[in-house]
């Protein structure tokens, strides 16, 4: 959010253009700044936080007029809903000098930056994977690409790789040892997961971040269960020991295999075939419940989900709403789910001017597709400007095709059961792009 630069109680607050705020002078009176223009969407959540505070200086968060967050350097999620009052602002305590003194707000749309039903459930678990936002980050649109399934992984009941070494783990770190032996490698794990340790002695478990940040160890794991952090997605172990005669094995905890020892199965990866990544709509998606996806046991393309240029339609601006609009035919949506999706614009359910609302959005009703965008006023000059900018949106339809003579019996996969199946991209995201399944047994 930009505020402008104002002065009040004897203190100058000065936007220095690149989201940071600088103040200056004496405050004659506990003096509050306030944002009111964050790009708040229904039913998003979102990142709330305030880097270079002290106790004088604090940030605020209201939520319905009750203070959601208050303490200096507070961090918190807030779940925007339709009737939430979000106000967040910046309190100067009475008598505070301040002189050149920096603060800076930072508010990041979790659910525009990890998908609907993905995002970060802890302060702690978005930071770990978002180490920047501990401080400044200049303000950005973002994009949206695809990150489509390029390629699965499949691994056994046992996790650990099998490669030690001689040596301790100490804050997560190597450590030189004749009598200890510690993992080689990196194991990747699921957050938030019930593990089972089978060992011949007491070994400890030592939790990284996505980046393989380190963040915590575990108690003593001796032939017993134990559970990873919510940020945790690489693990290694160290205990006292100098051989290995193949009785560890590490496993997602389940009765009727723990205590069992598994050599480590590693049916390296597979990847997906080039002419299933290039049908149209391949990795297409607007939320948890509307993507285009591979129906592999009845060799069916599903396709739930189409694109449009922007460029393409035909708009006509209305100056009493404030709004441009064009008719899409094909498109089908509950307009409760925001089952629609633009890089260049925030989806809402309405497109009506209150007073209140955020000025560049983009709903659906019905056929009609409504945009409200304060820098155009006259539909040839908006037309021209919506050139490459693509909608993806729900199919009214969707388009079922027949892939049998691409999806052969050869591409289905032997996998062993109570393990690991991951689907992954290969592309460098700034989120983690992998998920993950675990086999059972019918």
């Amino acid at each position: 959010p930009i505020i402008s630069t104002i002065s009040n109680n004897g203190i100058t607050l000065t936007s220095n253009g690149d989201g940071t705020y600088t103040l200056n002078g004496t405050a004659t009176a506990t003096t509050f700044f306030y944002f009111n223009n964050i790009q708040n969407i229904r039913g998003h959540k979102i990142f709330v936080g305030f880097a270079n505070l002290n106790t004088a200086v604090e940030g605020l968060v209201l939520l319905d007029g009750n203070s959601g967050a208050g303490s200096t350097g507070t961090k918190i999620l807030v779940n925007w809903t339709y009737s939430d009052n979000f106000i967040c602002d910046i309190k100067v305590s009475n008598g505070t000098t301040l002189n050149n003194f920096v603060v800076i707000p930072i508010f990041v749309d979790l659910t525009a930056m990890y998908g609907a039903g993905n995002e970060p459930t802890t302060v702690e678990q978005f930071l770990a994977d978002n180490p920047m936002y501990n401080g400044h980050v200049p303000y950005t649109e973002g994009d949206i690409i695809n990150a489509n399934v390029t390629e699965i992984k499949i691994v056994g009941a046992n996790i650990w790789d099998e490669e030690w070494e001689l040596g301790s783990i100490t804050d997560g770190n190597n450590v030189s040892s004749t009598t200890y032996y510690r993992s080689k490698n990196f194991m990747p794990i699921l957050p938030n997961t019930t593990y089972y340790g089978k060992t011949p002695n007491k070994i400890y478990m030592w939790y990284y971040d996505i980046n393989k940040n380190y963040i915590s160890s575990s108690n003593a794991v001796l032939n017993s269960i134990f559970t990873t952090p919510n940020n945790a997605y690489y693990m290694r172990w160290s205990g006292a020991g100098t051989t290995y005669n193949h009785d560890i094995c590490i496993n997602v905890s389940n009765d009727a295999i723990n205590g069992t020892y598994f050599p480590y199965n590693h049916n390296n990866n597979f990847p997906i075939p080039s002419s299933i990544q290039s049908l149209d709509g391949y990795g297409w998606g607007v939320n948890n419940s509307c993507y285009n996806y591979v129906d592999f046991e009845n060799k069916k393309f599903v396709k739930k989900v189409g694109r449009v240029d922007l460029g393409t339609l035909t708009w006509y601006y209305s100056s009493s709403f404030e709004r441009f609009s064009a008719k899409l035919p094909e498109i089908g949506t509950n307009k409760e789910r925001l089952n629609w999706l633009c890089p260049k614009y925030k989806a809402d359910i309405s497109a009506y001017y209150d007073g209140a609302r955020i000025y560049k959005i983009i709903c659906i009703h019905s056929q009609d597709v409504y945009i409200r965008d304060d820098s155009y006023t006259d539909s040839t000059t908006f037309k021209t400007a919506m050139s490459g900018i693509y909608l993806y949106y729900e199919l009214a339809t969707p388009v079922i095709t027949d892939i049998s003579n691409i999806l052969t019996d050869d591409n289905f996969i032997e996998v062993e059961p109570y393990g690991t199946l991951t689907f992954e991209n290969t592309y460098k995201n700034a989120v983690p792009s992998h998920i993950a399944y675990l086999v059972e047994v019918e």
